[in-house]
């Protein structure tokens, strides 16, 4: 039997590039969209479109928004790694809860905002957009 030479990558290492490609690829959402497209996957109160209640949560209004975006998901995201991998020794659950929230997050987030800014208490107009 043959023995391969290539040694396998430390879990922190793959985790940290896993992470930071979620960063890069907000990032390049951000800067990379044509405004056509990055238009069509805005989530606009008047128009609840399932597909936009979730796009729309990765995408950002402003540079300032997506760099303190950033800087919230770094520390958070380093401070529950610490926790689950460094503390609990539970690397599986740390990335089932990473993908968990990236997948249900962005539903919840959008329709408590559709539910109470603009269906009940109309705090804001159907025009307006919601974004990251």
């Amino acid at each position: 039997m043959h023995k391969s030479r290539l040694r396998k990558a430390p879990p922190v290492i793959t985790d940290t590039i896993g992470l930071l490609f979620i960063a890069v690829v907000l990032t390049v959402l951000h800067f990379g969209l044509p405004t056509s497209t990055y238009e069509q996957f805005v989530f606009t109160f008047a128009d609840a479109d399932p597909v936009t209640v979730w796009t729309s949560a990765f995408l950002h209004d402003s540079n300032s928004h997506l760099y303190s975006n950033l800087a919230g998901y770094g520390i958070s995201i380093w401070l529950t790694y610490d926790l689950y991998y460094g503390y609990l020794q539970q690397r599986r659950r740390f990335w089932i809860t990473v993908i968990a929230i990236m997948v249900v997050t962005p539903f919840i987030t959008t329709a408590l905002d559709y539910l109470f800014l603009y269906h009940y208490t109309e705090l804001v107009a159907g025009e307006t957009t919601s974004k990251g």
